[in-house]
């Protein structure tokens, strides 16, 4: 299929444009592993989205108590914050372990673009997001007036979401590939995420101090693809940080696959 590794191997842009055209080569694959992960289960996915639920339901009950809100209020707010979330811990956790141990023999032995590999595992991840999306809008629909700027909002921003988290796991995967203390690193880092980003608590609590929790750059991308299926419009102000975030992480992005490109397969 790609006879001319050098055409693509340190240009991100190339990469983007082969991963496009030939996207099953990424699609089927992630597919193919999501009913391998549940072969010979009942409901297969609906196991991961039991637990999370449960998880965010009690997180919900008690957070209502600790912080004196209705949890008929507080419900809509953590089960969109935490989903989205758990895709992102998920993809960025695994992106620092991707070259190094899950597909180690596939990069080596196949001609194919390295942002291949990161979109076959971002895609499971997106697989098992949309098991939650009828759940997601009947909250929409229970809680609140049905509003089709707002669902049109939300998936504009879910969509800018995905695009920041996959520069974020190339550039992780890179990264980690290189350094193998990164992993680790990540994944405490990830951990504490919940308590340093509005996803249990609201940023009105911090008073006259909300705006600061915008120098954690998973506050706004939460709150573009949140706020929306809520029923809030998030500020232009939202939308501008996050689009300068995912230029700033592309031009990353491409400078480390342009001058690290062709290093990658002997770190691993």
């Amino acid at each position: 299929m790609f006879n001319n590794k050098n055409n693509y191997i340190n240009s991100l842009n190339n990469q983007i444009l082969m991963c496009l055209h030939y996207w099953e080569m990424w699609f089927y694959p992630a597919w193919n592993d999501i009913l391998k992960k549940y072969k010979r289960t009942k409901i297969g996915l609906g196991w991961n989205v039991l637990a999370n639920l449960i998880t965010i339901l009690s997180l919900t009950i008690v957070w209502s108590f600790v912080f004196k809100i209705k949890i008929f209020e507080l419900l809509p707010y953590m089960v969109n914050g935490f989903l989205i979330f758990f895709f992102f811990s998920n993809s960025v956790n695994n992106s620092c372990v991707l070259l190094s141990q899950l597909r180690t023999d596939i990069f080596q032995n196949l001609p194919i673009p390295f942002l291949s590999i990161i979109l076959r595992e971002i895609s499971q991840q997106i697989f098992s997001y949309l098991h939650y999306l009828i759940i997601i809008i009947l909250i929409n629909l229970f809680f609140f007036d049905f509003n089709i700027f707002y669902l049109l909002l939300y998936f504009f921003g879910l969509i800018i979401f995905f695009l920041i988290t996959i520069f974020i796991c190339t550039i992780l995967c890179i990264v980690s590939t290189r350094y193998r203390d990164i992993p680790p690193l990540v994944s405490s880092i990830v951990s504490v995420l919940p308590v340093l980003t509005p996803v249990i608590w609201k940023k009105e609590m911090l008073g006259n101090y909300e705006n600061y929790i915008y120098f954690n750059p998973l506050s706004f991308m939460i709150e573009i693809v949140r706020d929306p299926i809520i029923g809030v419009s998030p500020k232009l102000d939202i939308y501008i940080y996050n689009l300068v975030f995912l230029l700033a992480l592309y031009l990353l992005a491409n400078i480390l696959i342009k001058y690290k490109g062709n290093r990658i397969v002997f770190w691993i």
